[in-house]
């Protein structure tokens, strides 16, 4: 699943390895990403699709969609639907299981909690439910969405005076339920941060929380540092009931997750530099994870805001940036290999423009933005950008969109 929930600002594509900045990326004298907050949020949510076990699932479960629809839009005589349902099990089940975990997704501001209770899960469903109450009444289904943001907005509040200022809900939850739950849990931003970088390395983020909060409470726990959160999250055998490595799981995720994206890039030589630019940064934060598996203390346990940025940089310099784009959709492209080779970048925002097409019925290319400012995309913009970008393989020069759909021979029966 991807979602664009605070477009004013900025959003990272998960699952697609790009990032939009309404604003300016660039540092024009030193050719540098500016690290505003911004940034460095739509960062997090890039490390968290990497770097966790939730991350690589949802990557699995993504790409496993767009497989499935393409094997059923592969060139034929017959009308395709658009959005295609999915015919396979594995499809089917991956995709319900994650739309369940997100939880609610409309920003809400100004809320105040008044409880909480985990509603078990009734015949149609896989997960059970955290549902919050508002002391106005409404009701919140809390899920991985809001740890993933409140995530990120600690990032924020850790490393910059002046954060953006956010709606309460999803970016400010996970301190809200901290509070509710456990009062005694200090609820800085790098506490909040640690707490949802452990849950996000088991299946179910949203439980997992609630039961470390329940159990924190219970044992009268009180954390002192970032390390001690993530080893009673981790080893409690009351949270971690198999008592296996949080490791474990995260080998299994991670080789299904590359060979998922292996399988939307194929095995030819068409788009193999493009498939070793995003498998290198695979390789290195999987690396990082399992050498370094609370490599974020390293980063947030010092008290100058200055020396948590600095920090960072170093710390994932092996990593890299995703491609990112800035307020007039002009990219700026990292490559932190030394090989010279050339990498057609806009592979990765096409892929999803396919995705966006075949899953969720689009009709528009969403690339048409960055086109226009493309020199070598300019002559070639027509209305069919705009209704039907898949009649763009007719043309002499093939789009970025088109060339996915032609490498695949998707069919242009299409049908809205």
């Amino acid at each position: 699943m991807s979602l664009r929930l605070n477009k004013v600002m900025g959003y990272y594509i998960p699952s697609f390895f790009y990032i939009w900045i309404n604003g300016k990326v660039q540092d024009e004298v030193t050719s540098q990403l500016i690290p505003t907050p911004t940034l460095i949020h739509e960062y997090c949510h890039f490390l968290q699709d990497i770097t966790t076990n939730f991350g690589l699932s949802n990557i699995i479960t993504t790409s496993t969609a767009l497989l499935d629809c393409a094997a059923q839009a592969g060139s034929s005589n017959n009308m395709i639907r658009i959005p295609i349902d999915y015919v396979s099990s594995s499809a089917r089940q991956n995709s319900r299981i994650m739309d369940e975990l997100w939880g609610d997704t409309e920003a809400i501001d100004d809320i105040d909690v008044a409880s909480y209770k985990r509603k078990k899960a009734g015949s149609q469903q896989i997960s059970d439910k955290i549902e919050i109450t508002l002391k106005n009444g409404n009701l919140i289904d809390f899920g991985v969405l809001a740890i993933l943001e409140s995530m990120a907005k600690s990032l924020e509040e850790s490393l910059f005076v002046k954060p953006v200022k956010s709606p309460d809900y999803p970016y400010l939850m996970c301190k809200k339920l901290i509070n509710l739950i456990y009062d005694k849990y200090p609820t800085s931003p790098e506490m909040v941060f640690a707490l949802c970088d452990a849950v996000l390395m088991y299946d179910n983020p949203k439980i997992i929380i609630v039961e470390g909060l329940e159990c924190m409470a219970k044992d009268r726990f009180v954390p002192h540092n970032m390390n001690d959160i993530y080893d009673y999250v981790w080893k409690h055998p009351s949270i971690n009931q198999s008592y296996d490595s949080y490791l474990k799981p995260f080998d299994t995720n991670l080789n299904t997750a590359l060979s998922a994206i292996s399988s939307l890039f194929g095995s030819g030589a068409t788009l193999a530099n493009e498939k070793e630019w995003i498998l290198h940064r695979f390789s290195q934060a999987s690396d990082l994870r399992k050498a370094q598996p609370k490599f974020w203390c390293e980063i947030l346990d010092v008290d100058s805001k200055q020396q948590k940025q600095t920090n960072l940089v170093n710390k994932f310099n092996n990593i890299g940036f995703p491609i990112t784009y800035d307020y007039e959709h002009y990219m700026y492209v990292q490559d932190v290999r030394t090989e010279d080779k050339i990498v057609n970048y806009d592979v990765f925002t096409a892929f999803y423009a396919v995705f966006e097409v075949l899953v969720y019925g689009s009709v528009q290319c969403l690339m048409l933005d960055h086109c226009k400012v493309n020199p070598d995309m300019k002559s070639i913009i027509n209305k069919k950008c705009e209704t039907a970008p898949w009649e763009q393989i007719q043309g002499r020069y093939l789009c970025p969109f088109a060339k996915i759909w032609h490498r695949w021979s998707l069919t242009t029966n299409i049908v809205q």
